[in-house]
């Protein structure tokens, strides 16, 4: 195979209500892709890039230093020039950060993969080893107190989980728990720090309405193994059944590992193949958890496009808990591809439906609405 050339695009939308985060407030979501070109053929890759602000900026910079590796070339296999970009990445990886450049690796290793299953005529789960899960359970995220009618109409296509995201105010976190059960008459709910509690912050979520919590997702920092340690011992004391997920921001088995050392510091380990790596990273470390009985459920935070990408790691790695779905309005997220979502019957998604055999990710993009 022949790396010719390697483009990046854009596309950005204003949210129809800013996005709470941690840090701040998000009012405009964008889209990165990068295609790779090998004769007649091409692949896509998108890289998560909601933020920061500069997420972009820096990413595309990166695309365009690191391209060079790999462009020109004639590699045996996508797994040769993959390791060639690894290995000559290390350094940066510490210098500049493992986030920034897993994300670009992400999108290198995206359209590497669909850019192989076109030639080869195969789509991308056939490539990495079949189909091993034929559905994927369905949770929605993203909504709230303030959206139960839109609660309600994936109820009624069988979906029982909802996540809420917290970690910004805790007296404001605890009511909107206790609504959102109380709106929705169900038992228990899923919650997303996205890091943004302190330890103390996180036990006192857990002390008054950790009986409604039934996952706790990146509670604190995920490298303060201390935090982490803590309140996973009193989700165990206290709770029968409270998961403590995360993944999203572990970039390599090194950190993944370190939540291992002791006893099981995640219940569900969450990669995400437009951020962590890739699919390459990805199975790796699912590969890692499996040995230690962790379940796994793809993150994802883009277009369709990433979420039809995601699919195929779901359908193609066992031990799936979950898949996630982006419960907030965003037009130009859907229309970016030229399929719409799959069907969600009885809770799930059927993945032989939604991914059939068609070559690498199976979907085409709205070229007209990207900027390059």
């Amino acid at each position: 195979m022949r790396i010719d050339e390697i483009e990046i695009y854009t596309a950005t939308e204003k949210t129809p209500r800013p996005l709470r985060l941690s840090y701040g407030e998000v009012d405009k979501r964008t889209y990165l892709f990068v295609k790779i070109v090998s004769g007649e053929y091409e692949g896509w890759g998108e890289i998560f890039s909601l933020f920061p602000r500069w997420g972009v900026i820096e990413t595309t910079a990166a695309i365009e230093e690191l391209s060079r590796l790999i462009v020109d070339r004639e590699w045996s296999s996508i797994d040769e020039a993959l390791d060639h970009l690894y290995r000559a990445t290390q350094p940066l990886r510490m210098v500049w950060g493992k986030g920034a450049i897993s994300r670009v690796l992400s999108g290198i290793d995206m359209a590497l993969h669909d850019l192989l299953g076109r030639m080869e005529n195969k789509p991308v789960y056939q490539l990495l080893g079949g189909m091993k899960n034929r559905e994927a359970r369905v949770y929605v995220t993203g909504l709230g107190p303030g959206d139960i009618d839109r609660v309600r109409g994936w109820m009624d296509k069988g979906v029982e989980d909802f996540k809420l995201r917290v970690g910004f105010d805790l007296e404001r976190d605890i009511e909107m728990v206790r609504q959102f059960v109380e709106a929705t008459g169900i038992e228990r709910v899923m919650v997303d720090a996205n890091m943004g509690y302190t330890m103390e912050e996180a036990l006192s979520l857990l002390k008054e309405v950790g009986e409604l919590i039934k996952w706790f997702e990146e509670p604190v920092y995920m490298d303060d193994i201390g935090a982490l340690d803590m309140v996973k011992r009193i989700a165990i004391m206290n709770f029968d059944e409270l998961w403590i997920a995360g993944g999203e921001n572990i970039y390599d088995r090194y950190d993944l590992l370190r939540l291992f050392e002791k006893y099981r510091l995640i219940d569900i380990y969450m990669p995400d193949v437009s951020k962590t790596g890739g699919y390459r990273i990805a199975r790796e470390l699912i590969e890692i958890v499996r040995k230690n009985k962790v379940l796994y459920s793809p993150h994802y935070y883009a277009s369709l496009y990433g979420f039809y990408a995601t699919l195929h790691l779901a359908a193609a790695e066992e031990g799936l808990a979950y898949i996630q779905i982006d419960g907030l309005e965003a037009e130009l997220r859907d229309r970016l591809v030229r399929r719409g979502r799959p069907e969600v019957r009885d809770g799930a998604i059927d993945l032989e439906e939604a991914l059939g055999d068609r070559p690498g990710i199976g979907v085409e993009i709205e070229t007209d609405l990207l900027r390059g």
